[in-house]
């Protein structure tokens, strides 16, 4: 019952309530102020009440103490006009409303009070009065004997009247108070809550558009409504920039409908939504794709790791992309390049996936065509390697048997003449063996077939080497040579100091030849360093004829030079810089260049070496020692690079056999090593037929 009560209470009360926040304050402090100034005056009419009865009941009790005493001496005497007159004066002006003495005889002697009752006060106080306030009587007794009994009866009616009166009037004050102190507070209210009906139209305002702060703001408002007014016009502002908001995403939305392929899925891939273009590629009507997973268009192209990794990487809150392969309705495949993410909700985590998509049908097919023409074109590269290899090969071995001749021509008795047309030759076939070496090296970059020769080396060795080169190249130029080297470079490095020598050689004989005058300066700095290795970081800077920006890119591909006139005007095959981008890319790192036509060119790269346990120089005594009276075989097809080679070892000193192919080497070699004394050294010609049978 009590619970059925609470809500019908709860309507009662509100429709009880005023309908204005003025009159609603107002009336909460209306009441609260009643029940207070109430509650007051009950326990000041409480206080009162017990005040006056204990007034009265002492005064009863000090009165009948005097009136008796007065009384016995005319009691004893029989004096009873006295004691009328005792009797008499004692209760005029007090609070009792007669005086009585009752002798032993049953005599009665009874005085009226002569006051009147100070106003008309309720029964219900006089009842209660009369409840308290009972007669009050007292014994004459003198000298052991009884002469009557003094009897004092209280004045209800006046006590009431006067407790009454002091009631009315102080409810009087009270309400004159509380009339008082209501009528400020609602003249301030009245003025302190007069914005808030300004406010009835931020509404309209707002709904216009033309919600404006000031408006609707009054200096005389207290805190509180200008806050209001503030989170209102903070609400005005977030309004109109989410409706701002919402139709950017609508015009977004609709420039993504018209592009990309999008649909949305829930949690476990059934899909939400989908728009045109997504139904238009899979051949699906809307009402077919809504409600069904999204599987419903898998290929199957893909396998169930690459779908694997796509739901870990999207369920965990991060972005997908990638291609993949679907399936139409009809069977046909298309491709789609793919962003997928998921969509958050209020606690972070995803409630919806979210697929933007195009179509790559097309370049997927044409890449499957510029991939069919670049393996073509690969295997056709290759080839061409494979050939350059083969004829630099070809070519070389005679040209190494004639410089072969022509330095043992130098070894016999030659005329002035002889020498010089000996050495001119020698020129010309060692010029010419450089040109084979470039294209040797290029094929094998190109193959994939360059490898590293990792030793240790001397550092300085390696530049004074590169400087007595470089020297050599200078001819009648004004152009001086100069070394920048970093004093913290290491002595000694783990590395193939031949290929890192002829990066420089290239790069350095290239400095050279496009400068006229001025210098060239090889710099080496120490980069990063570590306990087990370094970075050393070489430069080599000119003063020449510089290379336009266009052009920077292209001098390191092969058979490629800064313009057409170059080779012309400088000579060379322009595979240089290509096997030196190739050489420094093997080492792990990159040849840069900064340029300038007119200004010179800067080439830079760094390359990390392991630093060297032990001194090389000691090693390599060592092992030139251990070197004396090698027994050696010398294997090539080519009889003159066989005479040629043998020969050339025995001026070192050491035996020297020869076989003119590998079965005849593997013969020898079994032979001699039945005998114990195995070949310490077999040169042998790379290309011959059968070498892999070795």
């Amino acid at each position: 019952m009590r619970t059925a009560l609470t809500p019908l209470l709860g309507q009662a009360a509100s429709r009880l309530l005023p309908g204005s926040l003025t009159s609603r304050v107002f009336a909460v402090y209306g009441i609260t102020l009643t029940l207070f100034f109430s509650v007051a005056l009950g326990l000041f009419f409480a206080h009162q009440y017990h005040q006056e009865v204990d007034t009265t009941l002492m005064d009863s009790v000090m009165l009948i103490e005097v009136v008796n005493q007065a009384v016995q001496d005319s009691a004893v005497i029989g004096d009873y006009d006295s004691v009328r007159k005792t009797l008499d004066k004692s209760v005029q002006g007090s609070v009792f409303a007669t005086a009585s003495f009752i002798d032993m005889q049953g005599g009665k002697i009874v005085v009226d009070s002569r006051s009147p009752a100070a106003g008309r006060s309720p029964d219900w106080l006089q009842h209660k009065l009369r409840e308290q306030l009972q007669d009050v009587n007292r014994v004459v007794s003198v000298g052991g004997k009884d002469y009557g009994v003094v009897r004092l009866r209280f004045d209800v009616p006046k006590v009431a009247g006067d407790l009454w009166t002091l009631m009315t009037v102080a409810s009087g004050v009270a309400l004159v108070m509380l009339v008082l102190g209501l009528a400020p507070i609602r003249w301030l209210l009245r003025r302190w809550l007069a914005s808030l009906d300004r406010l009835q139209a931020f509404e309209a305002a707002m709904a216009a558009g033309t919600f404006d702060a000031a408006q609707f703001t009054d200096d005389r408002a207290p805190a509180e409504i200008g806050r209001l007014v503030d989170m209102l016009s903070r609400t005005a502002d977030l309004v109109r920039e989410r409706e701002a908001s919402r139709r950017a995403l609508d015009n977004q939305k609709f420039a993504l409908d018209q592009h990309a392929i999008v649909s949305i899925t829930d949690l476990d891939g059934n899909i939400t939504y989908a728009n045109d273009r997504f139904c238009q590629i899979t051949g699906y009507t809307r009402e077919e794709l809504l409600g069904r997973n999204h599987r419903v268009i898998n290929s199957s192209h893909q396998p169930a790791e690459f779908f694997d990794n796509l739901w870990t990487t999207i369920s965990s809150g991060q972005v997908w992309r990638g291609e993949i392969c679907n399936r139409k309705r009809n069977g046909a495949l298309y491709w789609v390049n793919a962003t997928i993410l998921a969509l958050l909700g209020d606690d972070g985590k995803p409630e919806q996936y979210i697929a933007i998509r195009t179509d790559i049908t097309d370049r997927k097919a044409a890449e499957s065509l510029l991939q069919e023409a670049k393996e073509s074109a690969e295997q056709a590269n290759q080839a061409k390697s494979q050939f350059l290899a083969n004829m630099s090969h070809e070519i070389r071995t005679p040209l190494n048997a004639v410089l072969g001749m022509l330095r043992l021509l130098h070894a016999t008795p030659l005329s002035a003449r002889q020498v010089d047309y000996v050495g001119k030759s020698e020129g010309a076939a060692r010029s010419l063996l450089l040109l084979l070496n470039d294209i040797l090296d290029f094929s094998k970059v190109e193959a994939d077939k360059m490898v590293l020769d990792v030793r240790a080396f001397r550092v300085d060795q390696l530049l004074r080497e590169l400087s007595v080169i470089l020297s050599s190249n200078l001819g009648d130029k004004a152009v001086e040579v100069l070394f920048d080297i970093d004093p913290e470079v290491p002595g000694y490095l783990m590395g193939d100091d031949l290929r890192l020598q002829q990066v420089l050689i290239n790069l350095g004989g290239n400095a050279i030849k496009f400068t006229e005058q001025g210098e060239v300066v090889i710099g080496v700095r120490v980069g990063e360093r570590s306990a087990e290795a370094v970075t050393l970081l070489f430069s080599v800077r000119d003063t020449g004829i510089g290379i336009a920006p266009e052009q920077s890119a292209r001098i390191f591909s092969g058979f490629s030079q800064a313009e057409a006139s170059t080779t012309r005007r400088f000579g060379g095959t322009g595979l240089g810089l290509a096997i030196c981008q190739r050489l420094v890319a093997l080492m792990g790192g990159r040849i840069e260049v900064d340029s300038e036509v007119g200004r010179g060119s800067d080439f830079r790269f760094g390359v990390k070496l392991a630093l060297a346990r032990g001194e090389p120089e000691l090693e390599s005594a060592a092992l030139v020692a251990g070197m004396t009276g090698l027994r050696t075989l010398v294997v090539d097809d080519n009889a003159t690079a066989r005479t040629v080679l043998s020969k050339m070892v025995m001026a070192q000193g050491w035996q020297a056999d020869v076989a003119c192919d590998v079965a005849q080497a593997m013969a020898m070699t079994a032979q001699r090593e039945a005998g114990g004394e195995a070949y310490d050294v077999v040169f042998i010609d790379g290309q011959l037929p059968a070498i892999d049978e070795w």
